[in-house]
C-alpha cells in the first residue's frame, strides 16, 4: 500500500512499519508547518490548530480504513481529517478526539484500490508532541444500536462496542 508524508508540494517515501493490517507511523508535530485546517464545525469554536503533516494513502485492495492517531505512543493533542486534494483542498471527514483521549480517528469508507486519498494530522492548542498513526483495513463500521460482534468491525467514533450476551452493540461512549 503506497502511503507517503507531502511536505509542501514536495512528496517523501515514509518509513512506516507495515502490520498485518496495513501501516504505522511515527511522527511530530514539533518541526512541522501550520499549512491546512480543518472543516467548520470539526473542532470546538474557541480551538485553534497548529503544525500538520498531510498525507496521501493508496490502498492495495478495495474497503473500509481505519485512519488513527488514537494509541498509546499518541502524546499531541490531535485532529484527523480527510481532504480533496493535497493542496487547498475542501477538509471531509473528521474527528477530534475519539473518546478520552488525545488521538483522534476517521474511517475511509468505500475505498477503491489505487486511488489517492488525502488526509491530515493536525494539532491543537499548539500541541507539538510525538503521535503514531495507524492505517488499517478493517471490516466495516458500526453506527450506534447496529452489531459489533464481528471484530473486524469498528464502532464509529464517540461509540463503544458494548456486549450483550451472545451479541454486541455499538452504544454511546459516556466517557467526558
Amino acid at each position: 500500500m503506497l502511503f507517503e508524508k507531502i511536505l509542501g508540494s514536495v512528496e517523501l517515501s515514509i518509513d512506516g512499519t507495515p502490520t498485518d493490517d496495513g501501516i504505522r507511523y511515527f511522527g511530530s508535530l514539533g518541526d512541522a508547518a501550520a499549512d491546512h485546517a480543518p472543516g467548520v464545525g470539526c473542532i470546538a469554536e474557541d480551538a485553534t490548530t497548529g503544525s500538520d503533516i498531510m498525507f496521501v494513502f493508496a490502498p492495495d485492495a478495495d474497503g473500509t480504513y481505519l485512519i488513527s492517531t488514537n494509541r498509546l505512543d499518541t502524546n499531541a493533542d490531535t485532529v484527523v481529517y480527510l481532504t480533496s486534494a493535497c493542496v487547498d483542498g475542501a477538509p471531509g471527514e473528521c474527528n477530534d478526539n475519539d473518546g478520552p483521549s488525545l488521538g483522534s480517528t476517521i474511517f475511509l469508507a468505500d475505498a477503491v484500490a489505487g486511488l489517492q486519498y488525502f488526509f491530515v494530522v493536525d494539532s491543537i492548542e499548539g500541541s507539538t508532541g510525538p503521535f503514531e498513526l495507524v492505517v488499517e483495513g478493517i471490516g466495516g463500521v458500526a453506527g450506534e444500536g447496529e452489531d459489533c460482534t464481528d471484530p473486524t468491525v469498528h464502532c464509529a467514533p464517540g461509540l463503544l462496542c458494548q456486549a450483550d450476551g451472545e451479541t454486541s452493540a455499538c452504544v454511546a461512549d459516556a466517557a467526558p
